[in-house]
């Protein structure tokens, strides 16, 4: 805009790797920027009771705040010297680390194309001058619930995508494996787990793993997945099972539990098995 600073990404992302960041507040943070001081006294103290309010006198200084400390709300009216309301969330929105901030737009003599355009550069909401104090809270309000409901869906949605993401790499894996809680019950298992334990994942799941786990040596296992826990390390060991087969195990602790993984390494076996007793046998030959 002629007559304007233009301020460009650039600028607030080598001034945001030198910002400290501030202890939370209980309370939303609103930055209120108001050029004109009667205002921006008045509308800081009528908030002051609800929320933490910080103000600047234009979006230079609004700037300077944000990267101070990130507000839960930006406040800003549309006409203003140096950098206007219109700059100022464009330049917000273009700059990831505050691009997600709400923006509540004020004016009581801006032009039509100026308030298009604020919405164009992704202003969230727009309320005309003159408005009341309970108008305002309500915006306000309105406002910090919605951005809340998306975080909160967005926040819900990674962990989805990360779960998701864990579960096609469990599967993709040889090995079988599967998860257990601190009461050794079982809270994951991969196709090759459930092929292995000839059970569906319905069934399989909170059952604890020793009704499950074929006969053997439970009592090695015990004591490994007791050790791996207690010394907060990777163990490993190999299993005999009452069916005759062998399992390879390795057991990983984390924070609710124990990451399992084992392969059937009984074709190994045998054929260590097969080589020995043909050493024997030699050796008996030659004897």
């Amino acid at each position: 805009m002629p007559g304007k600073t233009r301020w460009h990404v650039s600028d607030i992302r080598t001034k945001m790797s030198s910002a400290m960041s501030q202890p939370a507040n209980p309370r939303p943070r609103i930055l209120l920027v108001e050029d004109e001081e009667a205002m921006r006294s008045h509308l800081g103290e009528l908030l002051s009771d609800e929320f933490e309010v910080e103000t600047a006198a234009d979006g230079e200084q609004a700037l300077v705040a944000v990267l101070r400390s990130r507000p839960d709300l930006v406040i800003t009216d549309i006409v203003m010297p140096l950098l206007d309301g219109v700059e100022l969330v464009r330049l917000l929105r273009e700059t990831p680390s505050t691009s997600n901030i709400p923006v509540l737009l004020t004016s009581g003599r801006a032009a039509d194309e100026l308030r298009i355009e604020g919405f164009e550069v992704g202003a969230d909401s727009f309320l005309a001058k003159p408005y009341s104090g309970r108008e305002l809270r309500a915006r306000i309000r309105s406002l910090l619930q919605s951005t809340r409901r998306r975080d909160q869906a967005a926040r819900l949605e990674a962990l989805e995508l990360a779960a998701a993401e864990r579960a096609a790499l469990l599967e993709s894996i040889t090995d079988s494996f599967y998860a257990l809680d601190e009461q050794d019950r079982i809270t994951y298992a991969n196709q090759r787990a459930l092929d292995f334990f000839r059970r569906s994942r319905a069934q399989l799941l909170g059952e604890g793993i020793w009704g499950v786990m074929p006969a053997g040596d439970h009592e090695a296992l015990r004591e490994a997945f007791s050790r791996a826990r207690l010394e907060q390390r990777a163990v490993a060991l190999e299993v005999h099972t009452c069916d005759d087969r062998w399992l390879e195990v390795h057991a990983f602790p984390g924070a609710s539990g124990l990451a399992v993984n084992f392969r059937d390494i009984t074709d190994r076996k045998l054929s260590e098995r097969a080589m020995k007793e043909a050493e024997r046998r030699k050796d008996e030959f030659v004897a």
